[in-house]
């Protein structure tokens, strides 16, 4: 098992947990909330740090459960079923450091916020059109699975299939920061099902 002390070092969780009560102090304060423009963009800092630092909580506490689960199927011998639980703590234990993982390269000012999510089919007409739907459903099936709401802005729909542009707003954890880098032109060739000549 990977040493949780030494992931707290890497994921700078002592420096967040200071963090933590510096805002907490401030925020007890009665003025805090009075002509405070920046209030808002703190208690969000606030609200990210603690998420951090439970996320690394949860990890540290989901490793112990495999080191401890590691002894009894040394203790009682190598059963399908305590084999196949610790293999289980082995893979969410290696999933959680891959979110914290990251999580940390998200540090940009604007990385914890929303974001508008725009497809536009661009040239290509009908084939253009149709493989941004496809786009579309990969994107949303994306965001679905990492815990990312979305709500449709606008949408143009295609001539004979799929859409021409579409707009979602994404809330959640990180939405900026994960979709940031989301950009430039995504292709593909195919025979066309849309023309008889192919």
């Amino acid at each position: 098992m990977t040493n949780c002390s030494i992931l707290g070092t890497i994921f700078e969780i002592t420096q967040k947990r200071a963090k933590i009560q510096d805002l907490e102090s401030d925020i007890s304060q009665d003025s805090f909330w009075e002509d405070n423009p920046n209030a808002q963009g703190i208690f969000s800092d606030l609200t990210r740090l603690k998420g951090n630092v439970a996320d690394y909580d949860s990890l540290v506490r989901l490793g112990d459960d495999a080191e401890v689960m590691l002894e009894l199927v040394k203790e009682i011998g190598e059963t399908d079923e305590t084999v196949a639980e610790f293999i289980d703590y082995v893979r969410r234990f290696s999933e959680r450091i891959d979110a914290l993982e990251i999580r940390s390269y998200l540090s940009e000012k604007y990385d914890a916020f929303p974001c508008y999510f725009s497809l536009n089919a661009g040239a290509g007409g009908t084939d253009a059109q149709d493989w941004t739907e496809m786009m579309l459903r990969m994107y949303t099936r994306w965001m679905d699975q990492h815990g990312l709401a979305y709500s449709l802005v606008d949408e143009t729909p295609g001539d004979e299939a799929g859409v021409k542009s579409v707009t979602l707003l994404v809330t959640g954890d990180f939405a900026y920061g994960l979709l940031k880098t989301e950009i430039g032109v995504h292709r593909l060739v195919r025979i066309s099902p849309f023309n008889a000549n192919g």
